[in-house]
């Protein structure tokens, strides 16, 4: 079979540059047939990369494959599909269980969108409604809303979506928060995975870029200064990862993680 000449893509050159950039070395491209974009060496020898972007319906297809639910479910019992954001890290047992019946109430007045500066004073004064609003409030939600029903992915007719939105306060685990949701799409893509475990090579870089498109956890850990800080913790990804990326694109600011020296910040 013959091998094709590999095409770098826009966003695929951008990544070299950074690379070649921190790494002091150069990139060659590999991706003649399906394989890794990109080989090199460092210091710490043989190295492949990998490049791709990252998409909100990723993070849904992950949430799907990886049985990841505590942030996302569908379910027959509400009318419509739902959004809702939590000051904290509710799990899908203790929403279903005991706040699913108080969304369900809002359907049945025909409130589609909560937030407590419009809704807070009318809900308490509407007798049955302020059973509702006091399980909002001990649940912290900050807000929920309606959402297309095919915004993100193709649902049976008769299940409903549930997004559930953990903090996007850093005090509340803002840089480890985020780092969850990007393993859960890191270890869901086993297409790169794949493609970088067939390289011999040890060091396996894997890269990924975001946009405004972005699970919003992962968004307010990069808007503006929030980038400088890193993780607390390594991450925990597949075999084939041992070295990760994370950059906004237009921006070019995010992190670096090598096994080596841990997180870093990627300043371009």
């Amino acid at each position: 079979m013959s091998r094709k000449v590999p095409l770098e893509r826009p966003s695929e050159l951008a990544a070299r540059i950074i690379v070649e950039k921190i790494y002091r070395t150069s990139l060659e491209l590999n991706d003649f047939n399906g394989e890794a974009d990109y080989i090199f060496t460092t210091d710490d020898g043989a190295s492949v990369l990998e490049v791709t972007s990252y998409w909100m319906r990723d993070y849904f297809e992950a949430s799907l494959k990886e049985n990841q639910n505590d942030l996302f479910f569908t379910t027959p019992y509400l009318n419509q599909n739902w959004m809702i954001a939590f000051d904290g890290y509710p799990t899908q047992k203790h929403v279903k269980d005991h706040l699913l019946m108080h969304i369900r109430e809002l359907e049945h007045h025909h409130i589609f969108t909560f937030d407590w500066t419009f809704n807070e004073w009318w809900m308490r004064n509407v007798p049955t409604l302020e059973k509702s609003l006091n399980a909002l409030k001990e649940f912290k939600v900050i807000s929920a809303r309606v959402v297309s029903r095919d915004i993100y992915l193709d649902l049976d007719q008769s299940e409903r979506l549930v997004w559930l939105m953990p903090s996007m306060s850093y005090s509340y685990g803002g840089t480890n928060g985020a780092l969850e949701v990007i393993e859960l799409i890191v270890k869901a893509n086993r297409r790169d995975q794949q493609k970088l475990g067939e390289n011999s090579a040890p060091n396996k870089h894997y890269w990924i870029w975001i946009n405004e498109h972005t699970h919003p956890s992962i968004l307010e850990a990069f808007k503006g200064e929030s980038f400088r800080h890193l993780p607390e913790r390594n991450p925990r990804f597949p075999e084939a990862v041992t070295h990760f990326w994370i950059v906004q694109q237009d921006a070019n600011t995010g992190w670096h993680f090598n096994p080596q020296s841990g997180w870093k910040t990627v300043e371009n």
